[in-house]
């Protein structure tokens, strides 16, 4: 950008040092050249409002009561003959701001080459612009803008003492001055003469405890912006900011007071008062005060009182909480002593100082017991004395044992369980325990037969036992107390037993000496098979026990091959054995009284008995019913078990 100092007359001087240059001679356009030998005046104009520049203008001063606006003539009007024409506009207002606008879709030039379609200029200024002879574009080019021409050496003098000029990013604007006292402030992008700083004094910490104290502040100036929140900021090191522990008492000039609570006895700290507006934060004086030491908590441990079998009442008594904050208080207690509250059952009672009651519970019966209360603070917990008692104790349970004998697959007996003690403890398990010496205990075998009070019916399992052994059997019941036995009784296994496996099937019967018996085979020896025909008779109408085998062999021989009951019974050979046959009535009888001892389902209910009822008609047992015996006809498809005696 060229440098050009235009001065309100130009110099010429004389003849040996004689200035040419262009000129517009009679015309507007700059095209004749001009020798002068002297001095030159040029045309000087002033303006109070908007106005179009012409080309007889040279300076112009704009002095108006309202911003303004001054237009720059059309370069395309002058073609390149406009170029060197030179423009001095000076803003002579009193703090009006004045636009130095091109013409349309032409630009101003400024620093760097960049194009402006218009620039302000602010109050005594002067734009000093040349064209560049372009007739699009960028147009114009400024020279200079400064505050005023030059004169005397220096710049044209501002309107008031203490004025500034600060860029705005296209011209130079003034800021009026300041008062005295005012600090000079960057506010949103424009420096503002901010009032005078708040001032702030912090009120002296007074009922100074343990952890808490009182402070304050008042506002003893504002400034010249709202007060937007105030408060007090404390730390253990001097001059607390906002960034540390602080209240807030929201905005405004008033006075105000806080506590300063959660503090740390027997420690210092330091407290100021703040305020705050939109230029930032300022603070009171700093004060310090020191909080009261601590001193010990004093706690001791209430008596035990209303103790029962499982349950008795305590509590404690914390005389002093040393200043500290108790948050939580209580007893615990256990079956050693020294109870504590991370390893034992503990009662809580609330928190604070204060006589309180707590429960203890889930006790045993007749035990022994230690108890303490206790008071938890932030760096631990303290305790009181110890108390020991014991809760009082339940009686055992009243047992009785009924006699045991072989039924089936098991040895079958019961007992009772009764409770004659003090309290009302619940009997938790009951049954009967057993074993080969005298007075078995739950250390020995045992079952268990479910909870409470009343008769109960037991069994064992004759499996789980030894062949030909006397066992002895005492019933037992279980409450809080321990467990109590009823009588003993005895019973002896035999070597054989009902449900037994033997001899290719599952002994059902046993005679007076338990030596020997019947045995059924595991599996059906047929279904959906006839008796035999009918009219016939074989004259097999035995139905006693010891018959069947006889019955079978008859109706075999008197019936010959076929697919018949007796047959498939006869055909059977289960572990080897060939003597199985089809059972007299009174066999199958003995068969369904123990069916369900040995699994016998009931998908096939109709068996067939070898005991003839007549020349149509035979015995079968119905084993999903009474067990009554029922005439079938012989033609009958019904389901045939075999049997045999050992």
């Amino acid at each position: 950008m060229k440098s050009i100092l235009i001065a309100l007359a130009f110099i010429f001087t004389l003849a040996s040092n004689a200035q040419t240059g262009n000129f517009g001679i009679g015309t507007a356009t700059p095209g004749s050249k001009l020798t002068v030998n002297g001095s030159m005046g040029l045309a000087h104009k002033k303006v109070t409002a908007n106005y179009l520049m012409t080309a007889d203008d040279y300076y112009l001063s704009w002095s108006g009561a309202s911003a303004g606006i001054i237009t720059l003539p059309a370069a395309s009007s002058g073609g390149s003959n406009y170029k060197g024409r030179v423009y001095v506009i000076k803003n002579a207002s009193t703090g009006q701001s004045l636009t130095i606008s091109a013409s349309t879709a032409e630009l101003i030039e400024q620093s760097g080459g960049s194009g402006l379609a218009s620039i302000s200029i602010a109050s005594g200024q002067n734009l000093v612009l040349i064209s560049n002879g372009a007739s699009n574009g960028i147009t114009w080019e400024v020279e200079s803008l400064g505050s005023a021409v030059a004169v005397g050496g220096g710049l044209q003098p501002g309107t008031a003492p203490g004025q500034m000029l600060y860029w705005n990013g296209s011209t130079w604007q003034y800021v009026a001055p300041g008062q005295n006292g005012q600090t000079l402030t960057y506010i949103n992008g424009v420096p503002t003469w901010a009032g005078n700083i708040p001032k702030i004094a912090t009120v002296a910490a007074t009922a100074v405890s343990y952890e808490i104290a009182t402070s304050g502040g008042n506002i003893i100036r504002d400034g010249d912006f709202p007060i937007l929140e105030k408060g007090l900021c404390w730390s253990t090191s001097p001059n607390p900011t906002i960034a540390d522990s602080r209240t807030s008492n929201g905005p405004g000039a008033s006075s105000f007071s806080n506590n300063i609570t959660g503090l740390v006895g027997g420690t210092t700290y330091y407290a100021r008062a703040y305020a705050s507006n939109v230029i930032g934060t300022y603070y009171g004086e700093n004060i310090s005060f020191t909080t009261t030491p601590y001193g010990p908590i004093v706690i001791s441990t209430r008596n035990t009182f209303n103790t029962s079998y499982e349950s008795s009442s305590g509590g404690g008594n914390i005389t002093s909480d040393g200043g500290r904050s108790i948050s939580e208080r209580g007893v615990c207690w256990s079956l050693s002593p020294n109870p504590t509250i991370p390893n034992d059952p503990k009662y809580i009672s609330g928190s604070g100082p204060g006589i309180y009651t707590s429960y203890l519970l889930n006790l045993k019966s007749g035990t022994t017991y230690y108890t303490r209360a206790y008071a938890v603070i932030n760096e631990g917990t303290s305790y009181g004395n110890e108390i020991v008692f014991t809760t009082l104790a339940y009686a055992l349970p009243t047992v009785g044992t009924s006699a045991f004998s072989i039924v089936g697959p098991n040895a079958a007996g019961g007992g009772t369980a009764a409770y004659n003690g003090g309290g009302t403890p619940a009997t938790t398990a009951r049954g009967v325990c057993y074993g080969t010496s005298p007075k078995p205990t739950l250390a020995n075998s045992f079952t268990t037969d479910g909870t409470g009070n009343g008769t109960f019916s037991s069994s064992i399992p004759l499996a789980s036992l030894t062949a030909n052994t006397t066992y002895y059997v005492r019933a037992y019941a279980t409450n809080a107390a321990g467990t109590g036995y009823g009588s003993e009784v005895s019973f002896t296994t035999q070597a054989f037993y009902v449900g037994q496996s033997h001899q290719g099937g599952l002994i059902y019967y046993l005679d007076g000496t338990g030596e020997h018996g019947l045995i059924v085979g595991a599996t059906n020896a047929a279904v959906d098979i006839e008796w035999g025909p009918r009219p016939f008779t074989t004259s097999v109408t035995n139905t006693a026990m010891g018959t069947g085998a006889a019955n079978t062999d008859l109706i075999v021989a008197s019936q010959g091959e076929g697919n018949y009951a007796a047959n498939a019974a006869k055909a059977y050979n289960a572990g080897g054995y060939s003597d199985w046959y089809l059972p007299s009535l009174d066999e199958l009888t003995a068969l369904y009284h123990v069916a369900s001892y040995l699994g016998i389902t009931t998908e096939y209910t109709d068996f067939w008995s070898s005991s003839e009822y007549s020349e149509y008609d035979a015995w079968a047992i119905r084993f999903n019913d009474d067990g009554s015996p029922t005439a079938f006809g012989k033609i009958a498809s019904l389901a045939v078990r075999a049997v045999r005696s050992f």
